[in-house]
């Protein structure tokens, strides 16, 4: 499994890709997805893990119907970064579950600041999972994935532990 943040750069990596390799790659899209980005990936993505506001469900279930998806939470509470409010992630579940998709977790990126902090977070979001049913938790990257497979992740992106930093965009 791969995930990838940016449908451009996703599109052209998938673009350098021989068919067999294709094959044996399962995709998540991890990224904020703009609804029309959703086009030209949805013959790319294997999981949408970042679905956050129906009109993301919609869209979604128009290009790639019976997808697997997860429902993103903003576990910060910052409002400018991705992901719905805890309180918005049932009807978007019951949402997307009413439009064929196929609601497989939950995904949220933990807040920074100290460990219980981070911990409380990402219980939160794993019993939300339990409660709405959902096997998975995609939560933790490289500086907290011990916390996050502490509190009941079944996911985590290590990213900048594998490939290094990100350039800036």
């Amino acid at each position: 499994m791969v995930g990838e943040s940016y449908a451009q750069e996703l599109e052209s990596k998938w673009m350098q890709l021989k068919d067999d390799e294709r094959r044996r790659i399962e995709v998540h899209f991890i990224g904020g997805t703009q609804t029309n980005k959703v086009r030209k990936i949805a013959h790319i993505v294997e999981v949408w893990q970042s679905v956050d506001r129906p009109s993301l469900v919609n869209e979604i279930a128009k290009r790639a119907p019976s997808s697997p998806v997860m429902i993103q939470i903003n576990l910060t509470g910052i409002k400018n970064q991705s992901g719905c409010r805890i309180s918005e992630a049932g009807d978007i579940v019951s949402n997307a579950r009413a439009q064929g998709l196929n609601v497989v977790g939950a995904m949220g990126i933990g807040p920074q600041g100290d460990t219980e902090t981070i911990r409380a977070a990402y219980r939160s979001l794993v019993s939300f999972a339990e409660n709405h049913g959902l096997a998975h938790r995609s939560i933790g990257m490289t500086d907290d994935l011990e916390i996050a497979i502490e509190s009941g992740s079944t996911m985590v992106r290590i990213g900048t532990a594998l490939f290094g930093e990100r350039p800036l965009r």
